[in-house]
C-alpha cells in the first residue's frame, strides 16, 4: 500500500509539474506574448546587456595586478599585447558612442589612447569609457534600437542594437 501511494503521489506530482510547464510555456513563451512584451515594455539596454558589467569587472580584476612586463606580453605571432587590447576596448566604446552615435566624428582623438600609456592611465581610460557607455546603456531602451542611423563605408548598417553588440564584443 505504501509503495502504491508513493507511485500515485509521484504520478500526480509529475502531472501537476508538467501541467504547470505547459501552461507557463503557452502563456509566457508564445510568440504572441513575446511580441507583446517587446512592443509594450521597452527594456533598458543596461538590463538586456547586464553581463557587460560582469565581464568588465572580471577583466579589470584579472588584469589590474599585472606588472608592466605582463601587460606588454602578447602571444607569439600576435602584435596586440594585453595593454593594447585593454586600450582597444576603451577606444571602441569611445568611438562608437562619442563619435558614431553622437554623429560627431571630429570628436575622435587618437592621442587619448596611446598604446604605451602607464598602467594607471590604462585603467583610468577604461573606467572613463566604461562609465560613459554604462550611462548610454542605462538611458537607452529597445524602443528604436533597430532603426538604422549610420552606414559604415564598407556597407554595414549600424543601429543601436548593432552598435551595442559590437562594443560589447570588444571586451568579450
Amino acid at each position: 500500500g505504501h509503495l502504491l501511494t508513493s507511485i500515485k503521489f509521484l504520478n500526480w506530482n509529475c502531472i501537476v509539474t508538467w501541467s504547470f510547464f505547459y501552461v507557463f510555456h503557452k502563456l509566457f513563451l508564445s510568440p504572441d506574448f513575446l511580441i507583446r512584451i517587446y512592443y509594450y515594455s521597452p527594456m533598458k539596454l543596461s538590463n538586456l546587456f547586464s553581463n557587460y558589467y560582469t565581464v568588465r569587472n572580471e577583466m579589470v580584476e584579472l588584469t589590474k595586478d599585472l606588472t608592466d612586463e605582463q601587460l606588454d606580453w602578447s602571444p607569439q605571432g600576435h602584435t596586440a599585447s594585453i595593454r593594447k587590447l585593454l586600450i582597444h576596448t576603451a577606444e571602441a566604446e569611445y568611438w562608437w558612442l562619442s563619435c558614431v552615435a553622437a554623429w560627431n566624428f571630429e570628436n575622435w582623438d587618437e592621442s587619448k589612447f596611446p598604446d604605451d600609456d602607464s598602467k594607471e592611465k590604462v585603467f583610468v581610460i577604461l573606467k572613463e569609457n566604461f562609465d560613459n557607455f554604462s550611462d548610454y546603456l542605462d538611458s537607452t531602451t529597445t524602443d528604436e534600437w533597430d532603426q538604422i542611423f549610420y552606414e559604415r563605408p564598407r556597407g554595414d548598417k549600424v543601429s543601436q542594437r548593432w552598435l551595442v553588440w559590437h562594443v560589447v564584443e570588444h571586451q568579450a
